[in-house]
């Protein structure tokens, strides 16, 4: 079981009091859901500026490497995040990287990407008949929402998704009220956060991270940090990686205040 909020804050005042000179912080942080709270819709999350500029001033630090781990697209993340050239982003679950004199792009053949939207366009058609429901076309994966939906809907979308026969090359994972549908060997967050540390250069020894996530799309970050400090974001006791756990995108804002503060 992950250790609770106050272990969190006890574990990063120590280590924030015991870092040298040759440390390096590495953060590690989803989006929906871990910095900003969910939303009827993917477009109508607040996005606090405060929030924002903490972020900013934390990236523009020598010591500090600021990664935003996102299923969201990079224009998306730019949009609400700004171009702070310091700060990285990573969207579509890993499948783009763009950081500091770095932009990177997940290997994927035209025969997969055919696979992966042929079925994208499959939902979408798929999805006339689901009031509420709404298909979201990415790269790498395509993302089925259905915050807006009625019950009876949804129990109706649960029934389809049980009963579909996924291609063995796609996984299907499920976040707030949405799956996520991707390629089984594509880019996941894990797979992001390796890349980010290779292009850094820090040794694995002065390297300190943190990661935030709050859904199973974030487990393959955690797994991939093990040594480091990683954080479930979740109100309620949930099966996870993560070493620790705090209640909400509040818990989380409040810790990148703290260590922006200096």
């Amino acid at each position: 079981m992950p250790l609770d909020s106050r272990a969190l804050w006890e574990k990063l005042v120590r280590l924030r009091g015991t870092a040298g000179m040759g440390d390096h912080w590495l953060w590690c942080l989803d989006f929906d859901g871990t910095l900003v709270d969910i939303a009827s819709r993917p477009d109508a999350i607040m996005v606090p500026p405060t929030m924002v500029a903490d972020l900013h001033r934390l990236a523009a630090r020598p010591e500090q490497t600021v990664a935003i781990i996102s299923g969201r697209t990079l224009a998306d993340l730019r949009r609400y995040l700004g171009d702070e050239p310091n700060l990285w982003l990573s969207g579509d679950h890993g499948g783009q990287i763009m950081g500091p004199n770095f932009h990177w792009n997940y290997p994927i053949t035209a025969r997969h990407r055919h696979r992966l939207e042929t079925l994208c366009r499959q939902w979408i058609e798929a999805a006339t008949s689901l009031p509420g429901v709404m298909v979201e076309p990415k790269p790498y994966s395509f993302s089925i929402h259905y915050r807006l939906a009625a019950e009876s809907v949804k129990q109706a979308l649960y029934s389809i998704i049980k009963q579909t026969r996924w291609p063995t090359d796609m996984v299907l994972k499920e976040s707030h009220q949405c799956f996520e549908v991707h390629l089984s060997l594509g880019p996941t967050k894990g797979r992001a956060v390796v890349e980010i540390m290779r292009h850094l250069g820090v040794a694995r020894s002065r390297l300190i991270t943190v990661a935030f996530g709050d859904d199973q799309t974030d487990e393959d970050m955690f797994l991939a940090l093990q040594t480091g400090i990683t954080v479930r974001v979740s109100p309620a006791p949930v099966d996870t990686a993560a070493q620790y756990q705090v209640p909400n995108p509040d818990a989380v804002r409040e810790l990148i205040h703290w260590m922006a503060a200096d």
